[in-house]
């Protein structure tokens, strides 16, 4: 990361050149001890769950990338008009704000796209 200009941030929706970058971080120790099952992740279910996601209307999965380097994701999945939120930075990335300015381009994103 070069820190001596203002990074450049592109919030875009992932695809399937995402899958093993999102299976790598979900799989990081720090974040499987921030999440609800702290058990690693098996290469095949993450790849179902990662191909459902995709295809799943209900749920908008977003990279965020400083840079042009994919920094961190961002997940909403909607249910009864109510969203879940899921994030998480890569290591190199964390510590340094780069989750509030992923998650106010997400909420933009996500009122451009299910409003009310």
């Amino acid at each position: 990361m070069n820190d001596s200009k203002p990074a450049q941030y592109c919030l875009r929706y992932a695809d399937c050149t995402d899958e093993l970058r999102l299976f790598e971080w979900a799989n990081d120790p720090e974040i499987r001890v921030q999440s609800f099952s702290n058990t690693v992740i098996e290469r095949t279910q993450h790849a179902r769950w990662f191909a459902n996601t995709l295809k799943d209307p209900g749920i908008m999965l977003l990279i965020l990338e400083v840079n042009a380097i994919p920094a961190g994701m961002i997940r909403f999945e909607k249910k009864h008009n109510v969203a879940v939120l899921n994030y998480s930075l890569a290591g190199e990335f964390r510590g340094h704000g780069y989750s509030s300015q992923m998650l106010s381009r997400a909420l933009l994103e996500v009122d451009s796209v299910w409003p009310g």
